[in-house]
């Protein structure tokens, strides 16, 4: 009988909620391969939805299955992907706020603006 280690998939779904409107959603899928630990699997985004840029996501999976080769790396792996998108997490509350500050201050300008306005005229 022939064991030999066939080709799968794992499919693994994460949802953040990262601002108070905004909900991230990644799937991932891993093809090993027979040499599966000291071989990357492919490692493929089959969908997602809100992230900044899928594109770095899978550049930094695939960083870190590189760095894993020779051992079990799908956990580490997920770990990685975790991280980065609690790290974006942090970044898009960061965001909002900032932005938030930014229309604040434009507000109250353009309330000041129309302030000095009409001193200068009703003088």
């Amino acid at each position: 009988m022939n064991l030999k280690r066939k080709n799968f998939s794992v499919y693994f779904n994460f949802n953040f909620n990262f601002c108070s409107k905004i909900k991230a959603t990644i799937e991932v899928s891993f093809k090993f391969t027979e040499n599966y630990p000291d071989e990357v699997p492919e490692i493929i985004i089959e969908e997602s939805e809100n992230l900044y840029d899928e594109e770095e996501f899978l550049q930094s999976l695939k960083t870190t299955a590189v760095e894993n080769i020779g051992s079990p790396m799908i956990y580490t792996i997920l770990c990685a992907l975790t991280e980065k998108l609690n790290k974006d997490n942090e970044d898009r509350k960061t965001n909002e706020a900032n932005e938030k500050e930014r229309l604040e201050r434009k507000r109250e300008e353009e309330e000041l603006v129309i302030f000095f306005k009409y001193n200068i005229y009703t003088r």
